[in-house]
């Protein structure tokens, strides 16, 4: 069940005089602390709180507004100016900025008269997810079951949703390998703040913004950290139960909307869950492991 809260917006009201500008001027925040519970199946299991933190540092005759994003999951930030006093090049209207994992200028700011105070009002939205990306909809994912070994798909269910859900059995303590490049975003166990699409899963974040969600990964036995780049055929961990199951979403809205996986199979065929021959000897060739990653990467893999 995904459920959770979001943060509608916030109110920034900064103000400053030169006693103030060698180091992080101090902001008046304004919580809109109205909640709306949304739909229990439309949101994540777990949200971090505030987190992207908006801030305005001056120096000297500039002023920067810098945005630090404590999260693993871009954030679209939509800023709007309401009025400002002794600053130029403030923008009449609205601007959107996509914020990944860390620090980031937003827009830089000249300061009319130095030798007087300043101050300027602004609201920003936040969301979570790039809104400029779209997802590869035919990229071919690996088989997580592990290379040359044998495919043993579990049966469908009720309403055969294998498609976007896909599962197999699995042995327990058998190890499930990484499908595709990308950021580990959740691991089962954590008591990190973070923002998670399941419970007990581990999570992984690629380039075009999609997630796979490895569900039934055994929390004792986990190889990999948030925040950590894992590479395609890499171990993630074991197998908690006899059948392990993995789903891909994107973010639509907030939303994480499941997506139908499409799985290499060999000589470049890849078909959806449901066409995968049973007892099929799974493969990971390098024209799909190699196919995100960079010059220095490929040389690492293959020093391997």
């Amino acid at each position: 069940m995904i459920k959770g809260i979001t943060l509608i917006f916030i109110v920034f009201s900064i103000s400053c005089g030169l006693a103030q500008e060698d180091r992080p001027l101090p902001l008046l925040i304004e919580f809109d602390t109205t909640r709306e519970e949304p739909p229990e199946d439309l949101y994540f299991q777990k949200r971090m709180p505030n987190a992207v933190a908006i801030d305005a540092r001056r120096e000297v005759n500039k002023v920067s507004l810098v945005a630090k994003n404590s999260s693993l999951y871009p954030y679209t930030i939509t800023v709007h100016f309401i009025e400002s006093r002794n600053v130029l090049q403030v923008p009449d209207s609205t601007r959107s900025f996509v914020v990944y994992p860390g620090t980031d200028v937003l827009m830089n700011f000249r300061i009319f008269d130095p030798s007087q105070s300043f101050d300027f009002d602004f609201r920003a939205d936040k969301k979570i997810g790039d809104s400029g990306i779209n997802p590869v909809l035919d990229f071919p994912y690996l088989i997580p079951v592990g290379e040359h070994k044998s495919v043993h798909l579990a049966l469908p269910n009720l309403n055969d949703t294998r498609d976007v859900e896909p599962a197999f059995r699995l042995s327990e303590g058998d190890s499930v390998y990484a499908m595709r490049k990308g950021v580990v975003t959740a691991v089962p166990a954590t008591d990190q703040m973070i923002d998670r699409i399941a419970s007990g899963s581990i999570e992984i974040r690629h380039a075009d913004g999609t997630i796979m969600v490895y569900d039934n990964s055994d929390p004792s036995k986990v190889l990999v950290r948030p925040g950590e780049t894992v590479y395609p055929g890499q171990p993630l961990g074991v197998a908690s139960s006899a059948q392990f199951s993995v789903s891909l979403y994107q973010l639509q809205n907030e939303k994480p909307e499941p997506l139908r996986i499409l799985f290499y199979v060999d000589d470049n065929t890849i078909v959806p869950f449901s066409e995968i021959p049973d007892h099929a000897i799974v493969h990971y060739p390098l024209v799909i492991v190699g196919k995100e990653m960079n010059r220095k990467e490929l040389k690492r893999m293959k020093g391997k």
